[in-house]
């Protein structure tokens, strides 16, 4: 993939991978790209993804001496959990995948395909139940869904998940 210079909105750093800098590279689409050189000097893509949060979870899961940065145009380090094991294997097969993301009370769910946001859902910590709405785009991958906030719900502590 060939990005153009007046493609991109932003550079800016996002962590260090084995004494090298990583850029994090944000298209006006929306795409967000980290980036680094290699052993020649050439810029290399290490991974791309909707989210700056589900783009530093993947560069951690493939590359273990990644060290994050914290995201400033976030104010804190976002952390991204994966719930791909709810999905279906063709799912799975396909590139999909779900992820969580909390910012201290706002949780959102990704459904993604090749770490490009398909379907997402919209959530918040509100004492002791993690309130949600429905899919963005229609009700499909729900069951998928419903297993992942449930388990976002019990792995912070919540007792409750009401849908609205």
């Amino acid at each position: 993939m060939k990005i153009l210079e007046n493609e991109i909105a932003t550079i800016q750093p996002f962590g260090i991978l084995d004494g090298k800098p990583v850029k994090l590279v944000t298209t006006k689409g929306g795409l967000n790209l980290a980036t680094s050189l290699d052993s020649r000097g050439q810029e290399q893509v290490l991974g791309a993804a909707s989210h700056q949060a589900i783009l530093c979870y993947t560069i951690e899961q493939r590359f273990p001496n990644f060290q994050p940065m914290l995201m400033k145009s976030e104010g804190i380090k976002l952390e991204a959990e994966s719930h791909s094991h709810f999905l279906t294997d063709s799912l799975r097969k396909s590139g999909h995948d779900i992820y969580s993301i909390q910012n201290s009370n706002d949780v959102e769910f990704y459904l993604t395909r090749q770490n490009i946001r398909v379907n997402s859902i919209k959530g918040s910590v509100q004492g002791d139940t993690l309130v949600v709405s429905g899919p963005t785009y229609g009700d499909s991958n729900w069951d998928s869904f419903s297993k992942a906030i449930s388990e976002k719900a019990l792995s912070i502590g919540l007792s409750k998940v009401k849908v609205k």
